[in-house]
């Protein structure tokens, strides 16, 4: 008994002392790491809309490579070289990600909000919308590559390979901004499929 009570006293005796030491820190630490999401197109920028007359539209899941699986976000260091940024993360998966933005460009450029995501039956939307995304990565100068394959079925029918370049902010000194361009090339990827589907 006496030698339990002597171990809980000297245990209770370091404690103190550590903590008036300041070497048992008990504060939380801040976490380092940040989270980004894709936007959709804004209002406030001037876009030309297309007039859908209450179309029907599908989206299916978005397909991505297995790199943009991961939660980080990657920098491409070279055509066969990347690395994912330890600090910057995405909030939530690529591929739930790119579908979200699509359909919120879509809603708005084609004035339709019946637009529906991952499944659905087939009377029930006029058009269908596949996209494989084949690269979508920003490098160490901040320029992003875009490219994707992508399919209409139903009231329109049309297929095509859509990619883009566009150069922004560094992701090392800015990821918002390199984020932000990211987002500009998806924007311009629902602003080139909302002129391919017809009322």
């Amino acid at each position: 008994m006496k030698h339990r009570h002597l171990l809980a006293v000297t245990s209770l005796a370091i404690l103190v002392l550590l903590s008036a030491s300041g070497c048992l820190n008990l504060k939380p630490k801040a976490d380092p790491v940040r989270y980004f999401v894709l936007h959709p197109i804004t209002e406030s920028v001037e876009v030309e809309r297309v007039a859908a007359d209450g179309l029907r539209l599908g989206i299916a899941p978005v397909t991505v490579p297995s790199y943009l699986t991961k939660p980080w976000i990657v920098v491409r260091t070279s055509e066969t070289e990347l690395r994912y940024a330890d600090y910057y993360k995405w909030a939530e998966y690529m591929d739930k990600g790119v579908q979200r933005v699509l359909a919120e460009d879509l809603a708005y450029l084609l004035g339709t909000d019946q637009i529906q995501m991952n499944s659905w039956r087939r009377e029930n939307v006029d058009v269908e919308l596949k996209v494989m995304v084949q690269r979508f990565d920003v490098d160490d100068q901040g320029q992003v590559v875009l490219e994707v394959l992508w399919q209409l079925n139903g009231r329109t029918a049309s297929s095509g390979h859509h990619a883009v370049r566009l150069s922004g902010p560094t992701p090392g000194t800015d990821p918002s901004g390199a984020i932000e361009t990211m987002s500009q090339a998806l924007n311009g990827l629902s602003k080139t499929l909302a002129t391919k589907i017809k009322p």
